[in-house]
């Protein structure tokens, strides 16, 4: 028999989703068959899984030494082919800027992206870092790494409540001279990995503010106010300013990726687990000379 109590950095979630990420080698309907069985145990009872567990609370596995490191699996270490260029790191999170080209997840296992470099510069325990936010491809700027389950929890739920400002800096085509605001609906075309302004589609709102504007250009200054998939560069081509680069949505030109970045983000919750980060803000400069 194994027994562990859960501490903070594991409570707050599924009892099957922790076995699961404990137990990294176990086929999923085997740790369902052990809960049907009453061989796995929460603070003595018979468990589902569908238990949300709580630092404190206390496991038990009734099988043997053997078995159970048979369903554990060491992760090998990543293939990478870079490093992350890490703006801010504290015990929780990392925010690192990601370069226009590549991928903040993998599409398949072990892929170069900002997830398996992260992996290759921390890995603790059960827990490998995630992303929490995520950039197209060809977008550069800052992605939030949550270095523990806890800190992946509170900033997900910060970006769903919308207590993290993002700001980003687009170099569009056209003279943008005002303020201005758009609210459209967005669907997207999965076939096309494109997305369309349509009646139908989920609500979407950007503020674009003018740095600078010429005849030919502007650098805008953006705020999601929501985050869905190409938001800014359909919103941008829909009102006549296409981002330099971005082929998909409208841009006449010969870069090889749009100049979209996200440059600042601020912290805006008082409370939850990284309260502390409240009233902060960080900037991620350009550089999009800089490709991977």
């Amino acid at each position: 028999m194994s027994s562990f109590t859960i501490d903070a950095f594991s409570a707050n979630q599924r009892l099957d989703k922790f076995l699961l990420r404990k137990y990294n080698a176990i086929p999923k309907s085997l740790i369902y068959k052990l809960l049907r069985k009453k061989t796995i145990k929460l603070n003595k009872k018979k468990a589902t899984g569908a238990e949300i567990i709580q630092e404190g609370d206390e496991v038990s596995v009734f099988i043997s030494e053997t078995t159970e490191q048979s369903f554990i699996q060491e992760k090998s270490a990543p293939i990478t082919q870079g490093n992350i260029d890490i703006i801010f790191e504290d015990e929780n999170i990392i925010l690192c800027n990601k370069p226009a080209g590549l991928l903040t997840h993998p599409s398949f296992p072990e892929e170069d992206s900002v997830t398996e470099r992260a992996r290759a510069y921390f890995h603790s325990g059960d827990f490998s870092p995630v992303a929490v936010n995520r950039l197209d491809r060809n977008t550069s700027g800052i992605v939030i790494l949550a270095k523990n389950l806890p800190a992946a929890q509170c900033a997900s739920k910060m970006l769903k409540n919308r207590t993290i400002d993002k700001y980003y800096y687009a170099l569009v085509h056209g003279e943008v001279t005002k303020s201005f605001s758009i609210n459209a609906r967005l669907e997207k075309n999965i076939g096309l990995n494109k997305v369309f302004i349509t009646e139908d589609g989920k609500n979407s709102e950007t503020e674009v503010v003018p740095v600078f504007s010429s005849k030919d250009c502007s650098l805008l200054e953006i705020k999601l106010v929501t985050g869905r998939t190409h938001q800014i560069r359909v919103h941008l081509s829909s009102a006549g300013f296409p981002i330099f680069g971005d082929k998909k949505y409208g841009a006449n030109d010969n870069l090889p990726f749009q100049l979209l970045h996200c440059r600042k983000i601020v912290f805006n919750e008082k409370n939850g687990f990284l309260s502390y980060l409240y009233g902060k803000e960080f900037i991620c400069e350009i550089d999009w000379a800089c490709k991977k």
